[in-house]
């Protein structure tokens, strides 16, 4: 929707971009100024805010986890202050020590992405190890008298992200720079309230993630159902530095990791349990294609979705972009259809999802859309392929070290238990039962989270 409105010369600041003077942003210091706390400039209770460098990708600045310092770019952060420190890029000391010594991160540093998708996010790094971070974060470095937990939660409130969305430039790659960092404000109640607003949100990030944790195990259980319905094991077989393969077993791929005995263990399973009528999945495909790649985001359109919006079983929509693209100028067959499977190919590879209706979303190129034959049921291959039968042979047969991918070939060559059409009902019924409840308790949590920062904004009196 345009929108059109004028400001006086005098409220003109350095930047000359419609969407900073936008009304909802002109109103900021007004609800700063009838606040009853005070409130400063992340500069002013701040000893440092910096950000850091990205060496060249696949370069030899990186190294692997045992012998590296964990390097934290914008996309690994989130508000539960949990990095997963399995699927991060690692680099050498001496980098860390020397060409981004400036941005080395202590315990309790605030942490602000700074672009890209995740642009205005917070997290707080709470881990005693060194770490290091990309050109996409800024590092914050409070005063002592600050409680870093309760500076991030009021940069994650209404009035903290109003500030962020202003200040970000609204282009192809969002982006805000550090003088913009430091010229955020921040209501400073006194440090009593400080630590109780942490302390509420700590309990309900708690709650949260027992809530989370018991939804896991009901997804779990449904993994373990699917393999006792169809009678196979599931491969539990220990990493091994060392195994022989014979030179008949040899195929294309020539690194050791294709032939590791776990991925034998479930192919054997597949192939020699004749009540499966294992097939290649390639037999099922109707057709198979890639999205189309899109960078110029708008706030109104047609829903873009990128390997972060797919997830196992459902559509993530609530951090979706939006392309300004009428449906009949993509020249491309893409749209989507009820009983298509979208597969995640690169990055977060081998995440399946079955779509329920058809839809005008638009998928990016990093993801596949799957159109199956009539005469399979889409929401057996779903499970499946979201099961342990699916990411092990997306493991084994993904391309590239840092990047995992999928190609079109490797997902036809994928084997596909196709046992009775009642088994599969089965399999489908008790899935719908266990997912219905785990989706439950993670709305609960979601609610709780919610609820507890309403709360707290109104503690704030924001």
């Amino acid at each position: 929707m345009v929108e059109c409105f004028s400001i006086n010369l005098i409220d003109v600041e350095s930047r000359l971009d419609p969407n900073y003077y936008r009304l909802e942003f002109l109103e900021i210091m007004d609800r700063f100024n009838d606040s009853e706390f005070q409130f400063k400039t992340l500069k002013e209770i701040s000893s440092k805010i910096k950000s850091g460098s990205t060496p060249k990708s696949g370069g030899p600045a990186y190294v692997n986890a045992e012998n590296g310092i964990p390097f934290i770019r914008s996309g690994d952060i989130n508000e539960y202050n949990s990095i997963n420190f399995n699927k991060i890029l690692y680099i050498k000391p001496e980098v860390h020590n020397n060409s981004l010594k400036g941005s080395k991160l202590k315990k309790g540093d605030l942490l602000i992405a700074l672009v890209g998708a995740t642009i205005g996010q917070v997290s707080v790094y709470n881990d005693e190890n060194e770490a290091n971070i990309n050109q996409a974060l800024a590092l914050v470095r409070l005063n002592e008298e600050i409680n870093p937990e309760y500076v991030k939660i009021f940069l994650l409130s209404k009035l903290g992200q109003l500030q962020l969305n202003r200040i970000k430039r609204p282009v192809a790659r969002a982006n805000i720079n550090l003088e913009e960092i430091g010229g955020i404000n921040i209501l400073l109640p006194p440090i009593e309230i400080q630590n109780d607003i942490a302390r509420k949100m700590e309990n309900a990030y708690k709650t949260k993630k027992e809530k989370e944790s018991k939804a896991f195990e009901i997804l779990n259980s449904m993994e373990d159902f699917l393999f006792q319905e169809l009678k196979i094991r599931i491969p539990k077989s220990r990493e091994k530095m060392t195994f022989v393969v014979g030179s008949d077993d040899i195929e294309g791929r020539l690194d050791p990791f294709y032939y590791k005995p776990l991925f034998n263990e479930l192919y054997s399973e597949l192939i020699n349990n004749e009540s499966l009528n294992t097939k290649k999945f390639g037999t099922e495909i109707e057709s198979i294609i890639n999205g189309m790649d899109y960078r110029e985001f708008s706030d109104i359109g047609l829903n873009y979705l990128r390997v972060s919006n797919i997830k196992p079983f459902e559509i993530e929509y609530s951090d979706v972009k939006k392309i300004n693209l009428p449906i009949t100028d993509i020249k491309k067959d893409i749209q989507l259809k009820k009983g298509d499977i979208l597969l995640t190919r690169k990055g977060t590879y081998g995440i399946a999802v079955c779509v329920n209706a058809d839809l005008d979303d638009i998928i990016s190129s990093e993801i596949f859309r799957i159109r199956l034959k009539q005469d399979i049921n889409k929401k057996y291959v779903e499970i499946v392929l979201n099961s342990s039968i699916g990411k092990l042979q997306f493991d084994r047969n993904k391309i590239g070290a840092i990047m995992g991918s999928l190609s079109q070939e490797s997902i036809k060559n994928l084997l596909l238990p196709v046992p009775p059409i009642e088994i599969q009902e089965n399999i489908i019924k008790e899935f719908s039962y266990k997912m219905s409840e785990s989706t439950k308790l993670q709305e609960e949590g979601n609610k709780l989270i919610f609820e507890t920062k309403n709360e707290i904004e109104l503690i704030l009196g924001v």
